[in-house]
């Protein structure tokens, strides 16, 4: 009985992990990144506007929440090059980011944004609909990102 015993709570005590979730899923080692928006700002004949330099990528800034980010301008990675991250953190269904190209020039994209449960519990914001100075835009999928083409 003693054995019985020490084998249910040794086996109670192994199976409860307390920093796993339903699927197993150890949560304690894994970081989740929520998707972007890439933003593709271009003329009417697709020309890449940051790609030839009528914006300039290190002048680029993004505000969200009272909050300015820079660097915003992918660089490195190839099949993201001279398009503008916006990464899609916080819990606002209804957003409003102020993108400014340059010192002169301020655009504004709102999005409508609801949330699915992802691994872990953690809420994972999807796009539903976007405009961009007023005009409705398109949101494609995008190598697991959300891509807008805006045409100037």
């Amino acid at each position: 009985m003693k054995i019985s015993s020490l084998l249910l709570s040794l086996f109670i005590l192994l199976s409860c992990n307390s920093d796993s979730d339903e699927n197993g899923i150890d949560c304690s080692s894994i970081t989740i990144v929520p998707p972007s928006i890439l933003l593709k700002i271009t003329n009417v004949t697709g020309d890449n506007l940051i790609e030839n330099e009528t914006f300039i990528s290190n002048d680029i800034t993004i505000e969200f929440n009272n909050d300015l980010y820079n660097n915003v301008v992918n660089q490195k990675v190839e099949n993201l090059k001279n398009l503008i991250n916006i990464p899609l953190y916080g819990f606002e269904i209804e957003r409003e980011y102020k993108i400014n190209l340059s010192e002169t020039e301020t655009d504004i994209l709102n999005l409508n944004v609801s949330f699915q449960e992802g691994a872990c519990g953690i809420k994972i914001a999807t796009p539903n609909s976007a405009t961009y100075n007023g005009n409705t835009v398109t949101i494609e999928d995008y190598n697991g990102n959300y891509l807008i083409t805006v045409v100037k």
